[in-house]
């Protein structure tokens, strides 16, 4: 065990002159897709992500974003009803702690945190609940049922706007000159809204 501290400083010293030699990074443009969960309501779904990444230093990034996202408990009635459709607006300040020391700076790791302000259009869920266990004919046919789910009458669209905040991490590894692919994950938490998870991929062109 007497080569570890040796090899821990070698890679020390290998990121910390990485990080001296680094240029400014790049300003870019990304878009990402890809999972959402909206916690507080239980629906899963998708998301759409547009993001504009100004530079400030080697390793302060500034990134304001526009977000699509869609939930539903299921594609088949009732569960189809239940769904929630928002769109936020973000602000987050981004920090890339770590450089590669891989040549010609492959990849990257950063992490960010900021305010979100997100729309949210949808059913208040709190108020409905579907009985799996029951259900109803609909057809001549005795198999041909669905479960039942009150109030049925009164499934009306609620919609407000929530502040909260967001955290996130992306992992980018470049691919040519001005392309980069890579995986992101976030976490938010709305005042109203309650909590949502993201997780999917990305494209991101530099200039």
């Amino acid at each position: 065990m007497r080569i570890l501290p040796f090899v821990i400083a070698l890679l020390v010293l290998a990121t910390i002159q990485t990080s001296t030699a680094q240029k400014q990074q790049k300003d870019s443009f990304k878009v990402s897709a890809g999972f959402i969960r909206f916690e507080k309501d239980d629906l899963n779904g998708f998301y759409f992500s547009n993001e504009y990444n100004k530079s400030l230093s080697r390793f302060i990034m500034i990134s304001p974003s526009l977000d699509f996202a869609h939930g539903t408990t299921g594609n088949e009635y009732p569960y189809s009803l239940f769904n929630k459709t928002s769109v936020s607006g973000n602000f987050l300040v981004n920090f890339t702690p770590f450089v590669s020391p891989v040549a010609e700076k492959r990849w990257s790791l950063c992490v960010g945190a900021g305010p979100s302000l997100r729309y949210f259009s949808g059913p208040n869920l709190s108020n409905y609940k579907i009985y799996k266990n029951a259900t109803i004919t609909i057809g001549p046919h005795l198999d041909n049922s669905v479960p039942l789910f009150h109030p049925n009458d009164l499934l009306k669209s609620h919609n407000f706007i929530s502040i909260g905040g967001r955290a996130g991490l992306d992992a980018g590894l470049l691919v040519s000159k001005r392309n980069k692919i890579g995986i992101n994950i976030t976490y938010a938490k709305y005042a109203r809204g309650g909590e949502i998870f993201t997780s999917g991929f990305n494209f991101c062109y530099l200039f």
